[in-house]
């Protein structure tokens, strides 16, 4: 299976070394900000992130430990020029496989990549999960399982329902869900939109997914009155 190299980096000369250095190992991604890489994976799965600490919108911390929570098995290298001891600490805390200091020699970070993505493919991280509330999203297998309950997914249907449990509480715009589910940034196809949330509403129960008119949805992981 073909890696994804997910770089979250706000300096484009650091981004641009890292793309070049890493090409060889799989498909880059990159993001200037902690808001933007963590839509990437609601778009694709995620081999390996590469993740600067001071970044805006989100940093590096905050980055982290949402993508530990959704996405536990994915392996995190921080690169940052926070290079005290407690920085270190901090990051091996929040989520960290490990941590480069800024300036570092680009060889080095290549091989400490390759080390991670080798080790990640021997404990089988290339599936993916989810979890809100009750609910499990697993979705390499695309499937949504609450209890005893348990249904199959399409594709579509698993990366949509995934931008919605990963925004929980937040509402997720139309334009949002239609990137996260067909990765068309044209004009948003509102039929099919509503179509694929009527189908989830069957398999995840009818007030689970809350419509914000005018604006898209918004996912409620516990039962709220019908919308």
């Amino acid at each position: 299976m073909a890696h994804t190299i997910l770089i979250a980096d706000d300096d484009p000369d650091i981004v641009a070394l890292c793309t070049l250095y890493l090409k060889d190992l799989g498909q880059v991604v990159t993001s200037p900000d902690g808001r933007k890489a963590l839509s990437v994976f609601q778009r694709m799965p995620v081999s390996l992130a590469i993740i600067d600490i001071m970044m805006p919108e989100m940093n590096g911390y905050q980055l982290m430990a949402d993508i530990k929570r959704l996405y536990p098995r994915v392996p995190i290298l921080v690169i940052s020029a926070k290079t005290l001891l407690e920085d270190k600490v901090l990051g091996f805390q929040t989520g960290a496989d490990d941590y480069l200091c800024k300036p570092f020699d680009p060889e080095e970070l290549y091989h400490r990549a390759r080390a991670l993505l080798r080790r990640s493919r021997e404990i089988g991280a290339d599936g993916e999960a989810l979890m809100s509330g009750d609910f499990f999203l697993d979705l390499s297998a695309c499937q949504i399982t609450r209890g005893s309950e348990r249904h199959e997914l399409t594709a579509t249907e698993s990366r949509v329902l995934a931008a919605l449990m990963i925004g929980e509480g937040r509402v997720k715009t139309l334009e949002q869900l239609y990137e996260a589910g067909w990765g068309d940034l044209g004009p948003v196809n509102d039929n099919a939109i509503r179509v694929c949330i009527n189908k989830l509403r069957k398999k995840t129960g009818e007030n689970r997914i809350k419509t914000i008119r005018g604006i898209g949805y918004r996912w409620e992981p516990n039962e709220t009155e019908k919308s």
